[in-house]
């Protein structure tokens, strides 16, 4: 039987074309910017040629494969291809049909006859949308420095309704998972890189600095820290869905980890080792996630955790007070914490997620916590309801500052846990 992705690999491979490549790492570096407003962690290219348009992407671990509104004013690509249905391309993804124009419309970007049309979506909002599968050329400067200008063909979907609302600067998501079709999948078999990426997602506003996405591995220069950041990583697998929360009958591409147990202060929380596995039903497991800042745990899970927290929360005298913000429950007054170090409320409780291979992703107030207003800190940690799934959700806010590093050849996960404790951060590249 022929090998289609075998195929659809090779002619991305044939028809790359790198610029120029220039430095000692044969890593490609995105910067990643934060959007406060829109809760986006986004990724600046330049899309089409004759014209070119610069476009903020939105990252999506679990996307698929890149999308882009074509139908955005300005795009109008003479380096645009549709891809045909029944194609190699086109074969890669589970649920494809035949796309044609309405009646009516001309064929341009994002709309051409007999293209294969994919579903593509939006999990920030929950929304998706059907459309074309097409290729252009992207072309970006891959730092730190500056000066490897690249340019390749990117497959990725045109929706043929709006995803991301006409007010939010980005325009499309590049869908970061294991399908061979994301972001890291293809430019790992254009520029003939490792297939792995990192991201070092940043708690600033992009005013204030950038993170990183490494596409190819590392090594990890995160200035002031020392040496390469991979030696704070511990390392477990990275597990398979059997179950696809976004679309039914289709393959699970998002991140799941194994949790063996989740410890505070030291000690181990009492729940059931059960609920922190995936089931056949797909229910179960620890979720990676980047659609909500909020880190969630099924309620079975919560209760037993919540308790254990608010009672060693009351051993360090934490004082309780209202939010006066519906989205926050449990808030406490800042004078009441002692503050030490660079890592945030020092004297707050250290959670523990013992990893299935034994290590430690280790959170700290900074991860879970947040500033509400001058005397007032939130949990960002939540009781995920009763249509909760997965076991965990571990939610963006959580993995700022976390330099975390997916293997998508070994299939396995790293994690540096934060990194404010080494005196460094993921808000880096400051501009004035």
């Amino acid at each position: 039987m022929v090998n289609l992705r075998l195929i659809a690999i090779t002619i991305l491979l044939s028809a790359a074309t790198v610029f120029s490549r220039q430095g000692p790492s044969m890593a490609v570096i995105l910067p990643v910017a934060k959007n406060v407003n829109s809760g986006f962690y986004t990724v600046t290219i330049g899309f089409g040629t004759k014209p070119t348009v610069s476009t903020e992407f939105a990252l999506d671990l679990g996307g698929r494969f890149p999308w882009y509104e074509c139908f955005t004013p300005g795009y109008n690509s003479s380096s645009y291809r549709p891809i045909r249905y029944g194609s190699p391309i086109c074969k890669l993804v589970e649920d494809t049909s035949s796309f044609d124009c309405a009646v009516g419309v001309p064929v341009s970007p994002g709309c051409s006859n007999h293209s294969c049309q994919v579903v593509s979506y939006n999990p920030k909002y929950g929304m998706g949308s059907g459309g074309g599968l097409a290729q252009d050329v992207m072309n970006f400067i891959s730092t730190p420095d500056g000066s490897s200008l690249i340019g390749s063909p990117l497959v990725f979907a045109c929706p043929s309704f709006y995803l991301i609302p006409p007010t939010d600067p980005s325009r499309g998501m590049l869908g970061l998972s294991r399908h061979v079709l994301s972001l890291p999948m293809q430019l790992s078999s254009a520029f003939k890189i490792p297939r792995k990426f990192a991201l070092c997602l940043p708690s600033k506003p992009k005013e204030a600095g950038y993170g990183d996405l490494f596409i190819g591995g590392g090594p990890y220069s995160l200035p002031p820290l020392s040496g390469d950041a991979s030696r704070l990583f511990d390392t477990t697998p990275l597990l398979v869905n059997p179950v696809n929360e976004r679309y039914k009958g289709v393959p699970s591409y998002e991140y799941f980890i194994g949790v063996k147990s989740i410890k505070i202060e030291g000690e181990a929380v009492p729940l059931k080792k059960s609920l922190l596995s995936i089931r056949k039903d797909g229910s179960g497991g620890t979720k990676l996630s980047m659609a909500s800042p909020f880190t969630y745990f099924h309620p079975s899970i919560f209760e037993p955790f919540y308790e254990a927290f608010m009672a060693k929360a009351t051993e360090k005298k934490m004082v309780q007070v209202w939010a006066d913000d519906t989205t926050y429950i449990t808030c406490f007054d800042k004078k009441s914490i002692r503050r030490r170090g660079t890592h945030g409320p020092d004297d707050v409780p250290e959670i523990e997620l013992v990893l299935e291979s034994g290590g430690i992703w280790r959170i700290y107030g900074s991860d879970y916590m947040v500033d509400l207003d001058e005397r007032k800190t939130c949990l960002q940690l939540f009781d995920g309801g009763p249509d909760a799934v997965a076991g965990i959700v571990i939610g963006s806010h959580l993995l700022e500052d976390n330099l975390i590093e997916f293997d998508l050849e070994s299939s396995r996960f790293s994690v540096t846990s934060s990194l404010l404790v080494h005196n460094t951060s993921c808000s880096r590249f400051i501009t004035a």
